[in-house]
């Protein structure tokens, strides 16, 4: 269990600790996101500092944002977009996990 003895809100987790950038903080109001689940945790820091994860979680514990959110955060540093590369590569091995994980990202085809 996820303990913020700092004194941090977990909007102030997830803009103090994973310094997310101004529009996932408050797309993850919006989203209504209490406290950082494990996965997120622990996948968050490194995809931020750009290393490959592999992780696996049960249904429902926030993979998706686990690894989108920090994504989505280094797209929106990275100025101008060439919007005729590639900039992320997401891997599922289901389809049903393709569609959901495309239906959470913004602008994912």
């Amino acid at each position: 269990m996820l303990c913020l003895s700092r004194g941090f809100t977990a909007i102030g987790y997830f803009e103090k600790e994973f310094r997310l950038a101004e529009p996932l903080l408050r797309a993850v109001t919006a989203e209504g996101y209490a406290v950082p689940t494990p996965i997120q945790l622990q996948a968050i820091p490194h995809v931020l500092a750009a290393r490959d994860l592999l992780g696996c979680a049960q249904t429902g514990t926030g993979k998706t944002a686990a690894f989108a959110l920090p994504i989505l955060h280094r797209l929106a540093q990275s100025f101008p977009p060439d919007t005729r590369k590639i900039r992320a590569l997401i891997l599922a091995r289901r389809v049903k996990i393709i569609r959901r994980s495309a239906s959470s990202v913004p602008n994912c085809h």
